[in-house]
């Protein structure tokens, strides 16, 4: 081998940064950026060889060379992670926008209709209006009530006959048994 200089390593550094970034500036394909990635940074890429070359130095200045090398290794990684970022970033915003849907067209649409009330939520305010037309008044109670409220205040004792179809609908709120769906409607207090 011949004996190669630290000033000639250091030109052979420099031409690969040039190069590499120019080629990183100039790809917006993955692809061709991995390949670029293996012909730079992997175990037979230019890297790899010029820290081979490292042997036909003088022994005082590998040190030297090998700090260069691994510096300049540094910024082309650093532009590579870079330059993957944004082709990644890229990538995606471009398969965002095919994959967007443009709803203008149905917002626009004038025989669109958004939508309407569930037929029993229609047939329930078409009686609450015509219950308000008679002079009533609706309101709005809970739903989930005590025993005592539900049956015992309404006169049914625990062991009531007519209490045996109602009481199944328990929840785990409060003391056992205490609390269950609402089954009469009574005059709100």
């Amino acid at each position: 081998m011949s004996q190669l200089s630290l000033q000639e390593m250091i030109d052979k550094l420099d031409e690969l940064k040039r190069h590499f970034r120019v080629s990183v500036a100039n790809i917006s394909d993955l692809e061709q950026l991995h390949e670029l990635e293996g012909q730079v940074f992997s175990k037979k890429g230019s890297i790899a060889a010029l820290n081979k070359q490292l042997g036909s130095l003088d022994q005082e200045l590998r040190p030297l060379a090998g700090a260069a090398i691994n510096q300049a290794r540094a910024e082309m990684k650093n532009d590579f992670d870079r330059a993957l970022a944004k082709t990644l970033s890229e990538t995606r915003s471009k398969e965002l926008e095919v994959e967007r849907l443009d709803l203008s067209e149905i917002v626009a649409d004038s025989n669109f209709r958004a939508g309407r009330a569930h037929l029993i939520t229609r047939t329930r305010e078409e009686l609450e209006d015509i219950f308000i037309g008679m002079g009533f008044t609706v309101e709005e109670g809970p739903e989930v009530e005590t025993d005592w409220y539900n049956f015992e205040a309404l006169n049914m004792p625990p062991y009531h006959p007519a209490r045996a179809g109602q009481d199944s609908f328990y929840l785990k709120h409060g003391d056992p048994e205490s609390m269950l769906l609402r089954t009469q409607t009574d005059r709100k207090s």
